[in-house]
């Protein structure tokens, strides 16, 4: 994984130390190399920082031309089908001088134009320049693993781009101005969806879309490529053992695919079906290839059972005897953490679970493994919130009524009934979702004016049929992204590639093929994955029902070693999060937490603050605590710049 940001100014000139500046914000997604691309024709440039992966000679250095110097890339991506493609290309005439997927993205690119990303396997953000045609070319995965913004003004034709927003607010053109319909998104949902971004004008290029900006484009053009399929297989069409036998297959080439590499590769263990399905598959396959134990990473808190996952963990590390390592997060790390990781996120998305995700992520760099493999996507795809199981029902019951089948009644009624004896299933049921009321309840904390920004929740172009269907759809199309956004973020933060094996395309078309009927078959979260997974697991992980994300003991800290930190930082609020938050109804919720378990709210009302700070007011009393220079290799201080300004300066 890398960073890449570029700029161009179809109407205008370029700066190129803005480009240094670009490349010094997001220097720790590429501390192995950096390099600059200056268009001689155009006011272009394009920066890459290398996290180097595959192909560690300088043949792998970016930008990168092709063979005939018509094209550069920049590339934060790995595509793991390169070997496939490139006895492809070659038999087309294309020459390659090094042995990196990047070399092959860029030729397929020359080959088959915005087609050849449908030809892709993998997870990527990149830029192409076509110098010929003058044409800047942007595009995003399918599923959204890596990211990529951008800041464009119509009048003028210009675009600047970045693997991350810090790297955009480099240029003085671009505005700090909080999004409010953005913010009051996360108000509702805890993330934010499409794609706007806190920031006024600030965009994300969407999952599967791809954009072109030249001479001929007539301003920014931006194309979807690939969306989740629409319609899912017909009842009856394939029994359920046809498709555990399909995901089998797939889970495992995916997790091989995942584990290309020269350099080592480790995965995170959370002890849930899912990291534990990619750790049994990539350890067994592995040892097929006489290579050493696979190591593995986890966390948990000394904080009770709700918050302790080590028995799944130590069951699934003792089976395949990984080299495996653990790691306590603390609660007096959180003040001087907290603002670090709100400025590598650039805004804030989803629960507390990004803090010991952070620490999980510092253990595995410090191991030295510069690539890891977990879990994420597995629920999102295969049903596995309890949130999931009223839309299944009432999609049953749609179903039976149009055609009533023998014995679809007495299922149905089954299912009902299971309802009520299972108390996780039962308070969904009753409470319509307690995501969905949790987030309704936190609405207070925002001004009026911020939740009358609030925009109407859209299905997407290709919603399904169903009402589970269309509840798996959102959820791929808008919580994940936000789940991947904490993936990337905290993975990048300490130079460390991470990869979504479940979210190789191949399992994501089969998953959405699989009828909703069969997902949620008596009420079993899961089913079809976890069919398939349960010859390679510990009994008792195969049998969890009992989904905890990354359970932190937040309420607790809130209410006890972290009270006094948590009240003077939400007492004391900027200017800007005055605006958008509630101070009186935040005082409220600081009094009553203890008694009544105000955390959630508590912890986005932090969230806010810490961000209006950080990026909008410049809050000088956060610069120190946010230094994101660490170490000597993240040092981009002015021993670093000048030099570089220099070099850059003269089109070296």
């Amino acid at each position: 994984m890398c960073g890449i940001g570029g700029v161009y100014n179809l109407s205008g000139t370029l700066e190129r130390e803005l480009l240094v500046r670009m490349a010094a914000a997001i220097s720790h997604r590429g501390p192995d190399d950096d390099g600059y691309y200056f268009s001689p024709t155009a006011p272009l440039g394009l920066l890459h920082r290398r996290l180097s992966i595959i192909d560690l000679s300088a043949t792998g250095h970016q930008p990168m031309a092709d063979a005939e110097g018509r094209a550069q890339i920049i590339y934060n991506a790995e595509v793991y089908n390169y070997k496939e493609l490139l006895p492809e290309l070659q038999a087309l005439g294309y020459r390659f001088r090094g042995s990196s997927d990047t070399e092959v993205a860029l030729n397929a690119y020359l080959e088959w134009g915005p087609d050849c990303l449908r030809r892709f396997n993998g997870m990527f953000a990149l830029a192409i320049w076509d110098e010929r045609r003058q044409r800047l070319f942007l595009a995003r995965d399918r599923m959204g693993i890596k990211p990529l913004y951008y800041w464009y003004d119509p009048a003028t034709q210009a675009l600047i781009f970045a693997s991350e927003i810090k790297a955009l607010l480099q240029d003085p053109r671009v505005p700090r101005q909080p999004n409010l319909s953005a913010i009051a998104e996360y108000g509702r949902y805890m993330y934010t969806t499409g794609e706007q971004t806190w920031f006024a004008g600030i965009q994300q290029l969407p999952p599967g879309c791809y954009a072109e900006l030249g001479p001929d484009t007539g301003g920014l053009r931006v194309a979807r490529w690939w969306d989740l399929p629409s319609g899912e297989d017909a009842a009856g069409e394939r029994s359920e053992d046809e498709y555990v036998a399909e995901l089998r297959a797939l889970l495992a080439d995916a997790v091989r695919l995942h584990l290309r590499s020269d350099v080592p590769v480790g995965a995170h263990l959370s002890g849930g079906l899912d990291s534990s399905s990619v750790v049994a598959l990539a350890s067994r396959w592995l040892a097929g290839e006489g290579a050493g134990p696979l190591r593995t990473f986890s966390g948990a808190f000394n904080a009770g059972a709700a918050y302790d996952e080590r028995p799944y963990i130590h069951a699934v590390a003792e089976m395949y005897h990984t080299d495996h390592h653990e790691i306590i997060p603390k609660a007096e790390d959180f003040p001087t953490l907290l603002p670090k990781l709100i400025w590598h996120m650039d805004y804030p998305s989803v629960g507390v679970g990004l803090y010991p995700q952070y620490h999980v992520c510092k253990l595995t760099a410090a191991s030295h493994i510069k690539v890891v493999n977990g879990g994420q996507g597995g629920d999102e795809l295969f049903a596995g919130y309890f949130r999931y199981v009223p839309p299944y029902l009432r999609g049953q019951l749609a179903s039976l009524r149009q055609r009533p089948r023998p014995g679809a009644a007495a299922a149905l009624l089954a299912d009902m009934m299971r309802v009520g004896l299972r108390q996780p299933l039962r308070e969904v049921a009753l409470n319509s979702g307690r995501r969905r009321l949790a987030s309704e309840g936190v609405s207070g904390l925002l001004n009026a004016n911020v939740q009358a920004m609030l925009p109407p929740r859209e299905a997407g172009p290709n919603p399904g049929s169903n009402p589970l269907q269309r509840a798996l759809y959102w959820d791929l199309r808008n919580y994940l992204p936000a789940l991947l956004h904490v993936e990337d973020r905290t993975s990048m933060s300490v130079s460390l590639e991470s990869r979504v094996p479940l979210l190789d395309y191949r399992i994501v078309e089969l998953a959405a093929r699989i009828p909703a009927a069969l997902k949620l078959r008596g009420l079993e979260n899961k089913r079809i994955m976890r069919r398939a997974v349960a010859p390679l697991l510990p009994p008792a992980v195969v049998a969890r029902k009992d989904k905890k994300g990354f359970p932190t003991p937040i309420e607790q800290w809130f209410a006890g070693p972290l009270r006094g930190w948590l009240t003077e930082t939400l007492t004391d609020l900027g200017p800007t999060a005055r605006e958008l938050l509630d101070p009186a109804y935040v005082a409220t919720l600081l009094r009553e937490h203890g008694r009544t378990d105000h955390s959630r709210a508590l912890w986005m009302a932090l969230n806010t603050a810490l961000w209006c700070a950080t990026f909008i007011d410049g809050d000088p009393a956060l610069q120190g605590v946010i230094n994101h220079a660490p170490t000597e290799k993240h040092n981009v201080g002015a021993q670093f710049i000048a030099p570089l300004a220099a070099e850059v300066a003269t089109g070296r």
